[in-house]
């Protein structure tokens, strides 16, 4: 699941800096815009991943958690 979402993310960024040099590229004005646009887009992407690895990773984690809490509390009570 991560290396899925790390391989899309890897494509998405990827695409979204050639269309933004292409684009960018054709205007003056944008073109000194284009970093702050490159550095905030990655920033986003970033942001993103790590929502989704905490989501993919902490969820499971908990359950388990809660789980073996469960148990334990049964066979202590």
């Amino acid at each position: 699941v991560v290396v899925v979402v790390v391989v899309v993310v890897v494509v998405v960024v990827v695409v979204v800096v050639v269309v933004v040099v292409v684009v960018w590229g054709e205007n003056p004005t944008l073109r000194a815009a284009a970093p702050v646009v490159i550095v905030v887009i990655v920033v986003v992407v970033v942001v993103v991943v790590v929502v989704v690895v905490v989501v993919v990773v902490v969820v499971p984690v908990i359950t388990v958690v809660l789980t073996v809490v469960a148990v334990v509390e049964v066979l202590v009570l």
